[in-house]
């Protein structure tokens, strides 16, 4: 295969930045399995390495040495050991976990080096021709030791570095395995410089898009879904209908439809908020207004002309300046391409497949950001916007929550510093809402929904790029 051509590496200086693991008069030493051995051959990785003034050694096992591990016999305190294990076990199936977990402790305890980095394994691809069913059971394997590994690596107070989380929201149209557990060059391109992020040797993170997916792997995803149907597809395709519920044969009773609200009111609202800084009457109440001027028809200027105030008064709360720069986004196409001031990303919830639809997207560090959230599906979403590394702790919190009273009313929003931003519950049919500054720091903020059992499928990445003069 012939190796694509790769961007050059974004880094801050030739020497090893301030917070990087790796500093000169340094040994880095690479421990594992194929893994390892395949990153020690790569010209980007080793040249960054040694720009930062550390030298590189590879100790990596092939074949079928690499289901046994080794200490090497040389290995001194002041090493930094990247430590790659997990993908060869995974292939014995998760009754390997607890025995993996073991042996993983077992290493870390004769370990001499004081600074050791844990590694996660790469997602596995299904293959044309794979059995869907045993492929999948495979790549569930391999994310529970990906977790298993990231697990040890935080009750042990040890660096780790994801790679499962960003290689599965890497978009590639020929994939990015060659025989879907070893990286190709497409996958590589990602992974060595995700570690050189990670390790603190790349300014920002690498791009997970390739290339843009093309028609034809679309329709071969499509056709692997199928595979998988179930009778929810079939009830969300009208294939099938639900019987009739037993008892009652009264009509639901009929409720009001509440009172439209005027332009002149919701102008009114507006205003108020215009020519105040105090609570006004509820952030959401005065979004609801404004949406009533946005979408007026032949009103447009009229509506600019009574949120621009807003958007720009730097004395009024946030919260009140970003609903107004929403309202200005959701004016007709063309009224307000000179004011505009907001990234509004639209995410679709997929029914059955629980998944968001784009799964990552990129916004610029310190600007004004809407999310908006359309569910068709017949399940509840949420979408929370969370700390880089958090999406396991977050995604897990809700689940140890149960069915309480106090878990549903909070919507499953586990309490933690955490969480950054958080969209309610959107039912089907409706569409969410999220609106915040975007974090000064750039990198990798996971997207989750916390709804119970929902986190593993759905979640994505929000890559935060730093801003450009």
């Amino acid at each position: 295969m012939t190796p694509i051509q790769l961007a050059p590496l974004v880094l801050l200086a030739s020497t090893a930045m301030a917070d990087s693991l790796i500093m000169p008069g340094d040994r880095v030493v690479l421990l594992g399995d194929q893994f390892a051995v395949e990153l020690a051959d790569r010209e980007s990785f080793v040249s960054t390495i040694e720009a930062a003034g550390a030298t590189m050694e590879s100790r990596g096992r092939c074949g079928a040495e690499s289901a046994t591990f080794v200490i090497p016999g040389d290995l001194e305190q002041d090493d930094v050991v990247l430590l790659c294990l997990g993908m060869i076990d995974s292939l014995r199936g998760d009754r390997h976990l607890d025995r993996f977990k073991i042996e993983l402790e077992g290493i870390l305890e004769r370990m001499p080096a004081n600074q050791v980095v844990l590694v996660s394994p790469v997602p596995l691809e299904v293959e044309a021709g794979d059995d869907p069913v045993l492929a999948s059971n495979r790549a569930i394997a391999v994310g529970l030791f990906a977790d298993a590994v990231r697990t040890t690596a935080h009750r042990n107070q040890l660096h780790f570095i994801d790679l499962h989380g960003p290689l599965q929201h890497a978009e590639s149209p020929e994939g990015i395995a060659r025989d879907g557990m070893h990286l190709d060059a497409n996958g590589w391109s990602i992974a060595d410089q995700e570690i050189l992020w990670q390790l603190g040797l790349r300014a920002e993170p690498p791009d997970l898009r390739i290339s843009p997916v093309t028609p034809s792997h679309a329709a071969a995803h499509d056709e692997a879904v199928a595979r998988f149907e179930t009778i929810e597809v079939d009830l969300y395709s009208g294939k099938v209908g639900l019987p009739p519920l037993p008892g009652s044969t009264k009509s639901p009773p009929v409720e009001n439809e509440p009172e439209a609200m005027t332009w002149d009111s919701a102008l009114a609202c507006v205003q108020r908020a215009a020519g105040t800084n105090d609570d006004h009457d509820g952030v959401d109440s005065l979004r609801s207004c404004m949406d009533v001027l946005a979408k007026a028809t032949g009103r447009s200027e009229e509506a600019l002309a009574a949120l621009v105030p807003i958007a720009d008064n730097a004395e009024l709360p946030m919260e009140v300046r970003l609903a107004a720069m929403a309202a200005i986004e959701d004016l007709p196409a063309g009224a307000a391409v000179e004011t505009a001031r907001m990234q509004t990303v639209k995410i679709t919830a997929v029914p059955v497949k629980m998944t968001y639809d784009p799964n990552r997207f990129e916004v610029t560090a310190g600007e004004p950001v809407r999310i908006l959230l359309e569910n068709p599906d017949a399940q509840p979403h949420n979408l929370l916007v969370c700390a880089p590394g958090s999406l396991r702790s977050i995604g897990e919190a809700p689940e140890a929550m149960g069915t309480t009273a106090e878990a549903r009313a909070s919507e499953w929003v586990p309490d933690s510093p955490r969480v950054l931003h958080v969209m309610p519950m959107v039912s089907q049919g409706e569409v969410g809402e999220v609106r915040f500054i975007a974090p000064a720091r750039p990198g990798r903020y996971p997207i989750i929904c916390t709804y119970p059992g929902h986190w593993r499928m759905m979640n994505g990445v929000m890559l935060v790029r730093s801003s450009r003069p």
